[in-house]
């Protein structure tokens, strides 16, 4: 019991490093294209627009890294299971068979596409800063 609550927190703690890190890479991303966003602004990009253009960017991404994170972590999870010696962990032979649970995943990805739903809308709000007026000057203030 006291393994598998420790790996649980392990897990938790791991996602909840990986969501701040996936958001606030989206969220400078969108705030490295501000300038670009606000010319589009001065030729009638309404924030829908914005936010469709920047999910149509970043969502095949996701969705591709999640079926490649999925696979690549069932394959060497297979490739490494005889290595990890968790028989003399738990202090008995132990036979983990390799398994993708079908709500196990659905819940991973519901989570990651909020986290970067999250990360989008904050790119999304930080790209509304640059005022068009200041990206046709040349300026991103």
């Amino acid at each position: 019991g006291a393994v598998r609550s420790l790996i649980l927190f392990a897990v938790l703690v791991t996602a909840a490093y990986a969501a701040l890190g996936v958001a606030a890479a989206l969220a400078l991303a969108g705030l490295a294209r501000a300038l670009e966003v606000a010319h589009l602004r001065t030729l009638g990009l309404t924030a829908r627009q914005s936010l469709a253009l920047q999910a149509g960017e970043h969502g095949p991404t996701t969705l591709a890294a999640f079926v490649a994170g999925g696979l690549l972590g069932a394959g060497l999870f297979a490739l490494l299971r005889p290595a990890l010696g968790l028989g003399t962990l738990v202090g008995a032979p132990v036979e983990v068979p390799v398994v993708l649970d079908p709500p196990v995943m659905l819940v991973i990805l519901v989570m990651m596409t909020v986290v970067v739903a999250f990360g989008l809308l904050l790119g999304a709000a930080l790209q509304r800063r640059v005022a068009p007026a200041a990206a046709l000057r040349g300026r991103s203030a």
